[in-house]
């Protein structure tokens, strides 16, 4: 009985050893299993650091973004401001012309009546010139036979 006994106790050991052993090879496993799954979320985490840097980067980025456009809509603002501007001054200046050719047209034209009025006048004018100095010539022919007349009878 004692070496029954003592096969009992050697199987239970031989078990126990055994046991130990799948513990040991399990531990093992789980231990590699567990340096993985930490590999893996030191990986993830490293991942997740730089997606945050990524983001942050993006997010100042796109605040650039936005700050630039709104400088950009106050440029196009002030631009549409001078082009209003331009555009008032240039329909000014249109209008102003129109006027001044208006009245240079109308000055010109005032001008030529006069110098037609005038040209006329002075064609009247000449000719009236003309005839009295053709009576003025028919008056000192008159004249001068009539003092050649006093002359003979004296």
């Amino acid at each position: 009985m004692q070496a029954q006994s003592e096969q009992h106790e050697q199987a239970l050991q031989e078990q126990a050893q055994q046991q130990q052993a799948q513990f040991e090879q399990q531990q093992q496993q789980w231990q590699a299993r567990l340096e993985e799954l930490e590999q893996g979320l030191a990986e993830k985490q490293s991942q997740t650091e730089e997606l945050d840097q990524q983001k942050q980067s993006l997010a100042e980025e796109l605040e650039q973004h936005k700050v630039r456009c709104e400088q950009e809509e106050q440029e196009i603002e002030e631009l549409k401001k001078q082009i209003q501007e331009l555009t008032n001054r240039h329909r000014d200046e249109r209008e102003r012309n129109e006027s001044l050719r208006s009245r240079i047209d109308n000055d010109s034209r005032q001008a030529r009546q006069a110098f037609d009025s005038l040209r006329s006048e002075h064609i009247e004018l000449k000719d009236e010139l003309e005839q009295a100095q053709e009576k003025m010539m028919e008056y000192k022919l008159k004249f001068d036979y009539a003092q050649k007349q006093l002359q003979s009878d004296s």
